[in-house]
């Protein structure tokens, strides 16, 4: 058990100490005490420690992102500055926002991020559970290029911020790809990545017909730089390409 479980509340007095993580009060906060899985999941993920760190202080709303520096009293806009039409918290930044739901899907994972409603990063990250039980060596493969990817969003956004310099969903998924293969070629080198990342984004030359009985799906998605408004354009054909 943790020291810290083990500690008797008695030792505070809990009525003139507030506790705070990020610069909210734990109250406000119970899944950060209730899902100790995501701690476990954080800490022992097969990546970078900078990275460990860095979605530490994001599970606990420690980042300063346009939400976190206005809690904190800074006076800024805390629009997200891709979209300009949400309040930038940390959800929004790696989950919600059109750049990041783009560099998801376009990324090997292809991750389709749920519509129906908002995901929290504590949530994406607990989920990993069945996940784990089913295929140990895909599933701790898979969270560290996740991890990779939540990195370089961050990074992506700081350069825009503090650079000005604008990334496209393609560039910083590929960036991510990269140094996870890297990395993991590294800490594992008799495996092989499974999300290798492409050297250039080339489509075949010609369509490819399914089997006989099956459908193919082909989709494409198109975003302007400034992520306003975007396109997806989705082709469902048969065999004979009807």
């Amino acid at each position: 058990m943790s020291p810290i479980l083990m500690m008797k509340m008695e030792m505070f007095n809990l009525k003139e100490n507030a506790i705070w993580i990020g610069g909210l009060n734990i109250d406000q906060l119970p899944h950060i005490l209730i899902l100790e899985k995501v701690w476990t999941h954080i800490w022992s993920c097969k990546t970078l420690s900078k990275i460990k760190s860095f979605l530490w202080r994001a599970c606990a709303q420690c980042l300063a992102s346009g939400e976190g520096l206005l809690s904190r009293h800074v006076s800024v806009d805390p629009s997200c500055l891709r979209c300009g039409v949400a309040v930038e918290t940390v959800d929004h930044l790696l989950l919600e926002c059109l750049f990041a739901l783009a560099s998801w899907f376009g990324s090997s994972i292809a991750f389709l991020v749920p519509a129906s409603r908002p995901l929290k990063l504590y949530e994406f990250l607990s989920s990993w559970d069945s996940l784990f039980s089913q295929e140990q060596r895909k599933a701790t493969e898979t969270l560290g290029m996740c991890s990779f990817l939540y990195w370089f969003l961050w990074i992506a956004r700081n350069d825009l911020v503090f650079r000005k310099k604008i990334w496209t969903p393609s560039e910083m998924f590929q960036s991510a790809q990269r140094a996870f293969s890297k990395f993991w070629a590294a800490s594992s080198p008799h495996n092989q990545s499974s999300y290798e990342a492409p050297t250039a984004l080339s489509p075949p030359s010609s369509w490819t017909r399914p089997p006989i009985g099956s459908v193919k799906i082909n989709c494409n998605i198109a975003l302007p730089t400034d992520f306003q408004v975007g396109g997806l354009g989705i082709i469902i054909q048969d065999c004979q390409g009807a």
